[in-house]
C-alpha cells in the first residue's frame, strides 16, 4: 500500500530538517510490515491508514515547524499561531482504541484510558500528582474490581480527597516525585518507589507533576517500561514536542490528546506501548511522532 507522496501543506520547510518523500515512504513500509506481522485482522483499517500515510510527510514537517516557531516568555496571539496552532493542527492519534474511557473527573483531572477492563490481575499502577482529586484512583478501581494496587503521590496533603482509599487498595504517600531521591526535600524517584514496593513492572503511569515531567521522564523510560502513560505536559511547543518524540522513540504511541482551552501549555496526552497493543485491543493506524 505505497503511494506517491505529495506535500499538501503550505508550510515552508526550507528552514527545518524536513522529512523527505523517500524517508516518508521508508517509514510507511516499516509500519506496513509491522502491521502485517502482528495485526492480521485489521484490514478494515486499511483505507484509514492510506489517508494517514498520505498525510505523513506534511504532518511531520508541520510539527517540525511548530517546534522551531515557539517563542519564550509571554505568549501573544501571533505566538499561538506560530507554535501552538501548528502543534495542535498537526496532532492525530497514532493508535485507535475501540474501548476508550475517561477515568476520573470530567473536568480537569480525568484521563483517557484504553480499555481498563483489560488490566491484568495483581498489576501495579502509579498516580503521580493527586492534588485534591482522587477520582482517577476511585474510578479505575471500580472498573477493574480492584485487581491492581495503586500507589499515589503528592507533596501536599490532599485532605478529604483520599478518605477511604486504603479500602480500595490505593495507598497514598505525601512526597514529591523527582528524577532523583532528595530526602531533605521529601522527594523520591519512581524507580526508588518501585524497588521499595517490590514492583517489577508498572502497568499504568498517571503523571501530573507540574513541570517535573521534563526531568523525570527521560531517565524513567530508559530504565523501565509501562503499558500506558497518561500525562499532563506543562510546556511550550518545543518542550512538548521534544517530550512526545522521546516517548515515541521508546515505543509509546499516542491514542488520545486533550487540548486545554484555557491554558495551551497544560494539555493532556495518553500513550500505549507497542508491546501492549494486543492486550488492550488497540489497533495501530500510523506512527509519526518518532520522525519529528
Amino acid at each position: 500500500m505505497i503511494f506517491l507522496l505529495t506535500s499538501r501543506s503550505k508550510t515552508e520547510t526550507n528552514d527545518i530538517d524536513a522529512l523527505t518523500a523517500s524517508e516518508a515512504v521508508e517509514a510507511i513500509e516499516q509500519q506496513e510490515t509491522f502491521i502485517k506481522e502482528n495485526f492480521e485482522n485489521s484490514t478494515e483499517m486499511d483505507y484509514v491508514r492510506e489517508q494517514y500515510f498520505e498525510q505523513l510527510q506534511s504532518r511531520v514537517n508541520l510539527l517540525k515547524k511548530a517546534r522551531k516557531d515557539y517563542v519564550t516568555g509571554w505568549f501573544t496571539r501571533k505566538d499561538y499561531q506560530n507554535g501552538f496552532a501548528k502543534l495542535y493542527n498537526g496532532i492525530v492519534p497514532e493508535v485507535f482504541c475501540p474501548n476508550l474511557v475517561r477515568i476520573g473527573n470530567v473536568n480537569d483531572g480525568g484521563k483517557w484510558v484504553c480499555n481498563p477492563k483489560a488490566l491484568p490481575d495483581k498489576c501495579a499502577i502509579m498516580s503521580l500528582g493527586v492534588n485534591v482529586d482522587a477520582t482517577f484512583e476511585r474510578e479505575i478501581q471500580k472498573i477493574s474490581n480492584q485487581r491492581c494496587r495503586i500507589n499515589s503521590y503528592d507533596p501536599m496533603d490532599p485532605g478529604s480527597a483520599i478518605a477511604g482509599l486504603e479500602s480500595l487498595n490505593v495507598h497514598f504517600r505525601q512526597v514529591a516525585i523527582g528524577a532523583e531521591d532528595n530526602l531533605e526535600h521529601r522527594q523520591v524517584s519512581v524507580l526508588t518507589e518501585m524497588q521499595r514496593l517490590s514492583i517489577a513492572k508498572l502497568e499504568m503511569l498517571k503523571i501530573d507533576i507540574e513541570l517535573n515531567e521534563f526531568s523525570v521522564m527521560p531517565g524513567l523510560v530508559e530504565k523501565t517500561e509501562f503499558c500506558q502513560i497518561f500525562i499532563e505536559i506543562h510546556g511550550n511547543p518545543e518542550e512538548t514536542i521534544d517530550l512526545i518524540v522521546l516517548l515515541a522513540k521508546k515505543g509509546y504511541r499516542m491514542f488520545s490528546y486533550e487540548i486545554n482551552g484555557y491554558h495551551h501549555t497544560l494539555s493532556e496526552y495518553s500513550f500505549i506501548h507497542d508491546n501492549c497493543l494486543k492486550q488492550y485491543g488497540a489497533v495501530p493506524v500510523v506512527n509519526y511522532w518518532h520522525l519529528v
